[in-house]
């Protein structure tokens, strides 16, 4: 996951640079904000990696339902929600 931590410092030095040349009490609130935005980042990103995840497990069940010669796999509802798979 080296985009989350990218996406995490690149929030943090937008933020820090832009309190550059204020004074002690601007810089501690940017750097506030900073670590905020760095942490809703990361979430994000854990999101959309759970999405993914989730995605990539129902296509393989999915397949191996339509591959299955005994099974109508089509008619088979595949749901996934954080790798818990439903039928």
């Amino acid at each position: 996951m080296n985009t989350r931590y990218s996406i995490a410092a690149i929030a943090v030095l937008s933020i820090a640079m832009s309190g550059c040349g204020r004074d002690g009490k601007d810089a501690a609130a940017a750097s506030r904000t900073a670590g905020e935005l760095a942490a809703q980042a990361e979430r994000q990103v854990e999101r959309a990696g759970v999405v993914l995840d989730d995605t990539a497990v129902t296509a393989k069940v999915k397949t191996a339902l339509v591959i299955a010669p005994n099974l109508k796999g089509l008619a088979i509802d595949v749901n996934t929600l954080r790798n818990v798979v439903t039928l």
